[in-house]
């Protein structure tokens, strides 16, 4: 159902409900796309029907209309800025749990407990509602005015992983990410199915996907001041349960897919990954080796993103898993 059809099924103006819910999109937009503004399909109705009980209000009285109109100012407006602080507290404290796993505690439980985590938290809990890969998107619609509100804990948002991936390379995807833990779970599930190998022109040309869409979907949601990067990915309707024929189809690709190849939406499509990829590049923290190296190619085959060629590790595309350092017999991997 789409906001215009909502609006009309209560006798509204569809940007009167617009305007209540404090969003600038089209008519045409999809109640379930709002769920990337922090928008639940329980706070447009109510914003609806304190509409329809404003426009009716000689029918209904004054008091009732100023209730509604009340419940749904605090849950449209600070309500928002609640959920995507909750995200932004949640998403930091995963990472750091990421941190000191990687360097200090070194126990398989805790990165299983943080991809745990996110994936029933930030996932399904939260439905998927604001997500950190599509936070590129969002403040493309803060900018147009698509989103009414406070940047600061968007701004966090995006920003807290880049810096964590400055600091010490993809440490986001590789614990905090809900979409990285279905597929990695998935692929756990797969171990002793047999792994299939992209090759390598192949696995190069698709990885530039990511790029393309880093760019190209903040433009296209200033443009069309609509959510697009939630209709076109599945896992917002695997979080949030919109089993449509699109949603049934993309998440088993995807998932079926991470049976057999570790991560794909990761390496190949993820937007937010790119942006992550680059600042790794040049994070202070690098996975090295070191002469003891004897080109076993262990390392090459235990990792998770093939981020390793005979030993050499590609900074942008190595989430931080620790298995290269952890399988080295050698320890050549630092």
């Amino acid at each position: 159902m789409t906001i215009e059809e909502v609006a009309n099924a209560y006798s509204i103006d569809s940007r009167d409900l617009m305007k209540y819910l404090r969003i600038n999109v089209s008519p045409k937009t999809r109640i379930e796309d709002l769920r990337s503004f922090g928008i639940t399909n329980s706070m447009v109705k109510e914003a609806a029907e304190a509409l329809f009980i404003d426009k009716y209000k000689t029918i209904y009285g004054n008091n009732i209309f100023i209730n509604a109109e009340q419940k749904l100012e605090n849950e449209s407006g600070n309500g928002l800025e609640k959920l995507v602080k909750e995200d932004v507290i949640a998403t930091f404290a995963l990472m750091v749990l990421g941190v000191i796993y990687f360097f200090k505690l070194r126990r398989k439980e805790i990165r299983y407990f943080t991809l745990g985590i996110s994936l029933i938290y930030l996932g399904f809990i939260r439905g998927g509602c604001i997500c950190v890969a599509g936070s590129l998107q969002q403040l493309a619609l803060f900018a147009v005015g698509a989103i009414k509100g406070n940047y600061l804990y968007w701004s966090l948002l995006f920003i807290l992983p880049v810096l964590f991936s400055i600091l010490f390379g993809r440490i986001f995807c590789g614990y905090a990410c809900p979409i990285g833990a279905w597929q990695q779970f998935l692929s756990w599930l797969g171990t002793k199915l047999p792994k299939f190998s992209m090759p390598t022109n192949l696995d190069k040309i698709l990885k530039n996907l990511k790029y393309f869409l880093a760019l190209s979907i903040p433009v296209i949601a200033w443009y069309t001041k609509s959510p697009v990067f939630q209709r076109i990915e599945p896992f917002s309707y695997l979080f949030s349960l919109n089993w449509t024929l699109y949603g049934i189809v993309s998440v088993a690709v995807v998932s079926i897919a991470s049976v057999f190849i570790s991560r794909p939406f990761c390496r190949y499509i993820c937007p937010y990954g790119a942006i992550l990829a680059i600042f790794s590049r040049f994070s202070i923290y690098k996975i090295k080796s070191n002469d003891s190296c004897k080109n076993c190619k262990i390392c090459d085959r235990v990792c998770e993103t093939d981020a390793i060629t005979k030993g050499a590790v590609s900074q942008m595309e190595c989430i931080r898993c620790r298995k290269c350092i952890d399988s080295c017999k050698f320890h050549a991997l630092k």
